[in-house]
């Protein structure tokens, strides 16, 4: 019973953490005032791939269309697509489907919006929950993986991305459950399952294709039989492959018709579609783009397919930019996971079996987006593309504060550590996602006049600002403090009740087999 309780108030204290830094404000947009500055970049749809996904949602529930109106294509500006003279979507299709029962129910009480960055928010809780449960089937002590499952959400740029319309956080769901069907024994219809979700990822976000890989690699290895007779070993393969697989029928299908839908041919590529980056207030596409103040225009997305955009010619400085530029490397936005690597030897040297899947999860990420065309991923607060890669370390740190539990010099480490990761974070939560990259700044500069900050200094200078996008904060909080003050509420209560856990985890002696 005290177990059960103690994970009811953690998760408990999660979900208030979450509904305390949701980014919002009140009203249903329509088509009709999405397009009013409220909603837009000084308000919760400030990037555009927020505005594309939520476009294509907004044209679905009011339109009963996969093509957009005129405001709801001027909206999805600058990431608009243009196909046999209609206006349609350039984002994968299912995160805009996922979010319409958000959108329904916050609109009975006058928070659609807060409704669909929500549902969001439910993802990010279940993948606590998922990290939390693979890290005790590896062997974490059940404090020890509540610590690691938190500071996952509330010591990376997960958490900003937790409260605001991205994909990640559905990337990592399904790609954490996957790795859980793997554990242990596995049936047909865990196969079936494991198929399921990784077809499902695909129209999801298109590069889950090369991330599920290892994922894909380990459930056909399920299938395959080794015999040895005398001097030869013949390899077969297990008929339950043809069930197990038929569940990648119904993702695919759900794809191919939304491609037909909205590009008229099921095997549409992206790259093939036009850009509009902008529109006049008739709904005219703007030419000339060099005289134009829209600086926009259309263009072929020769480089935005999914394999076109990959060079591995950009793999250094890709991994650069991940790992250690000041704009958007983990060293400086969660040097946390640093303290995971710990985790990882404790498991190589168990010999656990599943570590080679984990690690080969976390090679394809970092890969993939080192040698992506964008590996700052726009405007953005941190290294969003590595949210994957923070929750598999966050599983070998559970096991790291497992076994140096008893170490008061390791403990006194990481609670500093994941202080100033906590810190970092939090700021990045319930301010901004719009930092611009380095190498954006100077262009910046020239236009605005000024010093252009591209680290988490433009974060705190939002604060310094009296300016949050918290929607709790906004509609409620706002009467009785600052933002700073706001700021530092959360960040105190997040690092006091971690600080309370390391010291109940550090009471516990190391068992020894």
């Amino acid at each position: 019973m005290k177990k059960l309780l103690a994970n009811f108030f953690f998760i408990l204290f999660i979900s208030v953490i979450l509904v305390l830094s949701i980014r919002g404000i009140e009203g249903n947009p329509t088509s009709n005032t999405v397009n009013l500055e409220k909603w837009k970049d000084e308000g919760p749809f400030e990037l555009s791939p927020e505005r594309g996904r939520f476009a294509l949602t907004l044209s679905i529930i009011e339109n009963k269309s996969v093509e957009f109106s005129t405001s709801i294509a001027q909206f999805a500006t600058p990431d608009l697509g243009l196909k046999n003279g209609k206006f349609v979507s350039l984002f994968a299709p299912l995160l805009s489907f996922l979010i319409i029962p958000g959108y329904w129910l916050g609109s009975i009480w006058g928070f659609a919006q807060v409704g669909v960055y929500a549902t969001i928010s439910i993802f990010a809780l279940l993948n606590i929950i998922l990290i939390r449960k693979i890290s005790l089937k590896l062997g974490s002590h059940p404090v020890a993986a509540n610590i690691a499952a938190a500071l996952f959400l509330f010591g990376t740029p997960a958490f900003a991305y937790a409260v605001s319309l991205y994909q990640h956080h559905v990337s990592t769901f399904l790609l954490l459950l996957s790795v859980l069907l793997l554990h242990g024994s596995r049936s047909w219809l865990k196969l079936f399952l494991v198929w399921f979700l990784c077809s499902l990822s695909i129209p999801l976000d298109y590069p889950n294709l090369f991330m599920m890989l290892p994922i894909i690699s380990v459930a056909i290895w399920q299938t395959v039989i080794f015999t040895k007779s005398q001097d030869k070993i013949h390899v077969g393969i297990r008929p339950v492959i043809f069930f197990a697989i038929s569940g990648v029928v119904a993702p695919l299908v759900f794809f191919f018709w939304f491609n037909a839908a909205s590009y008229g041919n099921p095997f549409t590529l992206i790259s093939s579609l036009s850009q509009v980056k902008a529109l006049t207030p008739q709904g005219k596409l703007i030419e000339n783009t060099e005289k134009s103040d829209e600086v926009s225009t259309t263009r072929t997305r020769e480089n935005r397919s999914t394999v076109g955009f990959f060079n591995s010619r950009l793999f250094l400085r890709g991994l650069g930019v991940l790992v250690v530029s000041p704009d958007r490397g983990f060293i400086f936005f969660a040097p946390i996971v640093l303290l995971g690597i710990l985790g990882g030897i404790v498991l190589y040297r168990r010999r656990t079996s599943e570590l080679p899947i984990l690690l080969a999860v976390i090679g394809f990420n970092i890969s993939l987006y080192s040698m992506w065309g964008d590996p700052w991923g726009g405007w953005a607060f941190g290294g969003r593309y590595l949210i994957p890669t923070f929750a598999i370390v966050s599983i070998f740190l559970s096991i790291a504060l497992t076994r140096f539990r008893n170490n008061i010099f390791f403990m006194i480490i990481f609670l500093l550590v994941a202080t100033y990761s906590i810190a970092v974070n939090t700021l990045g939560a319930i301010t901004s996602n719009r930092n611009p990259p380095q190498v954006e700044t100077v262009e910046l500069e020239k236009l605005s006049g000024k010093h252009e900050p591209y680290t988490w200094e433009r974060n705190i200078n939002f604060l310094n600002a009296n300016k949050s996008k918290s929607f709790f904060y906004n509609t409620f909080a706002y009467r009785w403090m600052n933002a700073w003050t706001y700021y530092q509420y959360i960040t105190i209560s997040i690092v006091v009740i971690i600080g309370l856990m390391l010291a109940f985890l550090s009471s516990k002696p190391l068992k020894h087999n």
